[in-house]
């Protein structure tokens, strides 16, 4: 069983022509992983947030915006689960770093759709063709569920080895990337923003005692 997970994720790395130690071991001792309705809730605010982010970008009426984000998040009940740059996002100030960084957490709700069974694969790692065509299909996911409680009703959170797994891919993924930065190489078969994003949702889905408190930025992300 060890060896053929194992093997998974080392097919993943040869497929991408990314590096893995000989002697790799899994991760899932320590896995703890979130409750169902944890992980909704977090791919809510995280679709609906990057969604505003994105669309925050060269208008003047900002508050137009805004109010529609936070009408969708208070129709889902989740407004008041929203980290402190999120909340930042939908203040009067305009702030283009900041929505530029939030506007890729839908990467972070495709993650955790996957890990809740409403996305069938996280396999591809690379850059979006489209990065305005992918916020808008995982916002519009959400938002034709209606409330939480109907997508909960079509929630299954997948076996917890399987979860701990695609973590550790994307461990492996995110680590191949900063070795890439240390030696000025570039990677074209994964994208750094992607495989921050998602590993930083299975990071946090996976082992439930993260400290989040302070910002889903600010998640400890080592290599």
């Amino acid at each position: 069983m060890e060896i053929e997970r194992l093997n998974k994720i080392i097919k993943k790395m040869e497929e991408r022509k990314l590096k893995y130690p000989s002697d790799m071991t899994l991760f899932d001792e320590k896995t703890c992983v979130r409750d169902v309705k944890e992980a909704v809730c977090r791919a809510v605010i995280s679709a609906i947030m990057a969604k505003c982010a994105y669309d925050l970008y060269g208008v003047e009426n900002t508050i137009t915006i805004t109010n529609k984000a936070k009408d969708e998040l208070n129709a889902f009940g989740v407004i008041d689960k929203l980290f402190e740059e999120e909340r930042e996002v939908l203040s009067a100030t305009y702030y283009s770093r900041l929505c530029d960084t939030i506007g890729w957490r839908y990467e972070s709700a495709r993650a955790l759709l996957w890990a809740v069974g409403l996305v069938d694969s996280i396999d591809d790692a690379a850059n979006p063709e489209n990065i305005e065509a992918a916020i808008n299909e995982t916002y519009a996911f959400i938002l034709k569920y209606g409330s939480i409680e109907n997508l909960l009703s079509a929630c299954r959170m997948r076996d917890t080895l399987e979860l701990a797994d695609e973590f550790q891919t994307y461990w492996y993924y995110h680590w191949n990337i900063v070795d890439g930065m240390i030696r000025g190489q570039w990677l074209e078969t994964i994208s750094y923003d992607v495989v921050l994003e998602r590993r930083r949702a299975l990071q946090w889905l996976v082992y439930s005692d993260e400290d989040n408190h302070h910002g889903w930025h600010k998640i400890d992300l080592d290599t």
